[in-house]
């Protein structure tokens, strides 16, 4: 995952979910969208809707806490 302490959130895994310019020429993942990180994104999960910056904000919160299961 390439990351480095204090630098998580400069991970290419974190870049190629969050950075709508992709990362080093690859496109944002998934390719063609649609980016469960876009901000207007809602998923319904348990009855419950998470939006898109709710998984970008778990994301982070979950690699800068050393990815804890």
């Amino acid at each position: 995952m390439n990351t480095t302490p204090g630098q998580e959130l400069n991970s290419n895994f974190y870049m190629i979910l969050t950075d709508t310019n992709g990362l080093s020429g690859i496109p944002q993942m998934p390719a063609g969208g649609p980016w469960v990180t876009d901000p207007g994104y809602q998923v319904s999960v348990d009855g419950r809707t998470i939006t898109g910056r709710q998984v970008r904000d778990a994301l982070a919160e979950w690699l800068t806490h050393g990815f804890p299961k």
